[in-house]
């Protein structure tokens, strides 16, 4: 996935969906397998949508931390002109 319209990524209305207006949420889970060493990024699509896979395997690979991470891609969302929220989220 490229650069693109938070509207065309998959699952940018989970976010809207838990926190509608509606009185029953229905909850999704997910469970995965890691290993040792394995970086995730759980975050908004105002991040997503501003950032290119590449890029962002790179910039998680390359930070000592998982909050050097995640100040990078907020400071660089918001540079590159962020349309939507920011929220970014890194596990090591």
């Amino acid at each position: 996935k490229g650069v693109t319209d938070s509207a065309e990524l998959p699952g940018a209305h989970v976010i809207s969906r838990a926190l509608g207006g509606h009185h029953y949420v229905k909850i999704e889970m997910h469970s995965y397998f890691h290993h040792p060493g394995d970086r995730f990024l759980v975050c908004s699509d105002g991040l997503s949508g501003c950032w290119h896979d590449v890029e962002i395997a790179r910039t998680i690979n390359e930070a000592a931390s998982p909050r050097e991470a995640s100040s990078t891609f907020v400071r660089e969302t918001l540079r590159r002109g962020a349309l939507d929220n920011v929220t970014a989220v890194t596990v090591f």
